[in-house]
């Protein structure tokens, strides 16, 4: 449980959240490249790996945010605009 602290401190789920959609979003455009480029294999093959680590990524996020949660206790108030 120690690892996970250091991993994931209460603080970080702000900075990964927009990590992993970015991938998600990216590993998006490749495999649209992959339809329309002559280099279908690599794009083909970098949306693969790009969705791989957006779903890694995604797990991440999750984690940070649960540990986020039960770290700091905050209402509906903090994301209201």
């Amino acid at each position: 449980m120690n690892v996970i602290k250091h991993l994931f401190p209460p603080t970080i789920h702000p900075m990964v959240v927009h990590f992993s959609i970015a991938i998600v979003y990216i590993a998006a455009l490749a495999g649209l490249a992959g339809l329309v480029s002559r280099h279908q294999a690599i794009c083909v093959r970098s949306f693969f790996l790009l969705l791989c680590l957006g779903i890694v990524a995604t797990a991440a996020t999750g984690i940070a945010g649960i540990r986020g949660s039960m770290v700091y206790d905050h209402g509906l108030g903090v994301h209201a605009p």
